[in-house]
């Protein structure tokens, strides 16, 4: 019989830096009953950055998967063959949405009255339901009801809630293996269920699942193989992880089970097609950054511009920054941006291009204006480093914001057809934290160099953010009505807890 696909697997989607995720390792129980049989196992769960492996045990079987999520790859090991068999991400998704396709499936999730504790951590319980067409407009019909107790007070709960965001947007598939319609239905399900409960901000410590199908003879056929499902969460560890877990063995024949089109690669990897641009335009961006820095200074001396440590450090932490949006921010943004620009919600652009203009001018004057001492201000030791601390904390907190929007993050104010509304990780806070960020950025890059000539950029900045804010809200609040205003009043705009 098998058992239901780890939920943490939606968790680990996504090429995102290491240094920005904990690692996490899950330990629950699982159990299934249907037709009559029951069975149980263990299952160990072990999450880090981008990789992810799930190993099942169930009596005397072992089995073992392992996500790369970088490399767009699920590997399934076989201990006793001693044999590695690697498939794509994208072809699974293909192979899903040909045999049942996304728009058959519809859910809903309430909170009940009830709560609970488990393994001393706080849990509101949720009730659920996931119906999914077999086939468009006719029997039979899935159905997988339930309840599930989520704890937002589990460690890596923000983790999580991020995270699966970003495998929703990838058209991830839980625990595919074939193009059988009633198979890829209960994945389907299963997937579903898991971004459902993800969108709570929380993890569910504990699922009680009733699979069944309605509609005709051939779900009653059915029903004798589905029925309820069990998990319980017994452990959950956040820790550093060997990488070595998450490789192949050697000694492992590896086979290769990915067979994708060449007509359809740019729409089965479009996530790792947008991975690659975006880290290719990150490189582009960090090369220019340096030498805008670098040629405000001065290439004569150049040395110079490394004798106060505030200054090259700006320069490293800009140069990180700008890769880790390259994975984390590239890859989403150009769709965002696409779809927003598409939509008709999208506000006029010329704004934006104008604020960049400007800060790229900043990036080669105030190094210019910092080594001949025009318009700088005295004190600078103790003022440079006060302006490195609030740029690391900027960029920080717009990297934070970006991994939660993910592919709903674009530079232009406007509504993708699909637009959620995003309450958890940083935005569980603040309304805007990409604008807090580049304030606290802008802020920090104007004193590390010293200068009283950005002042008036900062006002302009804060200006151009507070109309982007109007127009966000505005729109927003057009959009999804009640629940954005009550959101709206349990939040604060932009410094938490404070406005």
């Amino acid at each position: 019989m098998r058992l239901p696909v780890a939920a943490w697997t939606l968790a680990a989607l996504a090429s995102h830096p290491a240094w920005l995720l904990a690692d996490v390792t899950i330990t629950e129980n699982v159990s299934a009953q249907a037709g009559g049989k029951e069975s149980a196992g263990v299952r160990v769960t072990a999450i880090k950055g981008s990789l992810m492996r799930i190993e099942m045990s169930q009596g005397n079987d072992t089995s073992v998967v392992v996500y790369d999520f970088g490399a767009g790859e699920v590997v399934s090991l076989n201990g006793r063959k001693r044999e590695a068999h690697v498939r794509k991400i994208g072809q699974n998704a293909h192979a899903a949405e040909t045999s049942v396709p996304k728009d058959n499936v519809s859910s809903s999730a309430t909170p009940t009255n009830r709560s609970d504790s488990l393994m001393g951590l706080a849990c509101q319980e949720v009730a659920f339901t996931v119906r999914v067409e077999v086939f468009k407009g006719k029997e039979p019909v899935l159905f997988d009801t339930g309840k599930a107790c989520v704890s937002k007070a589990a460690p890596g709960a923000q983790e999580y809630a991020t995270l699966a965001d970003d495998a929703a947007t990838s058209g991830l598939v839980l625990g595919l293996s074939g193009t059988n319609p009633v198979f890829v239905a209960l994945d389907r399900a299963e997937t579903e269920l898991y971004e459902l409960l993800a969108r709570t901000g929380g993890i569910p410590l504990r699922i009680e699942r009733n699979i069944h199908f309605e509609g005709g003879l051939f779900a009653k056929v059915l029903n004798k193989s589905a029925g309820l499902r069990r998990s319980a969460v017994t452990q959950v560890n956040v820790a550093p992880l060997p990488s070595s877990g998450f490789t192949i063995p050697k000694g492992f024949k590896i086979i290769s089970q990915s067979r994708i089109p060449p007509g359809e690669r740019r729409r089965l990897s479009g996530g790792e097609e947008a991975l690659s641009a975006g880290m290719a335009l990150a490189v582009v961006r960090v090369l220019g950054l340096c030498s805008l820095l670098i040629g405000g200074w001065g290439v004569d001396d150049w040395p110079g511009f490394f004798r106060a440590p505030p200054r090259p450090l700006f320069l490293l932490v800009s140069a990180l920054a700008g890769l880790a949006e390259g994975t984390l921010g590239n890859a989403g943004s150009r769709t965002g941006f696409a779809q927003v620009a598409a939509s008709g919600t999208a506000r006029r652009a010329w704004p934006l291009f104008l604020s960049q203009g400007a800060v790229l001018c900043l990036l080669w004057l105030l190094p210019y204006c910092d080594r001949r001492g025009i318009l700088t201000y005295t004190g600078e030791a103790s003022l440079r480093w006060l302006g490195l601390a609030l740029f690391v904390a900027g960029a920080m907190i717009q990297l934070r914001a970006m991994r939660t929007l993910s592919a709903q993050y674009s530079p232009l104010v406007g509504l993708r057809p699909d637009h959620q509304l995003i309450q958890h990780g940083i935005y569980a806070t603040v309304r805007h934290p990409i604008y807090l960020g580049l304030l606290a950025g802008l802020t920090g890059f104007v004193l590390v160099f010293r200068s009283w000539l950005a002042a008036p950029a900062l006002l302009t900045a804060l200006a151009f953010t507070a109309h982007r804010i109007q127009n966000e809200e505005r729109m927003l609040g057009g959009r999804f009505g009640e629940d954005y205003e009550h959101y709206r009043r349990r939040t604060k705009r932009l410094v938490p807890y404070v406005y």
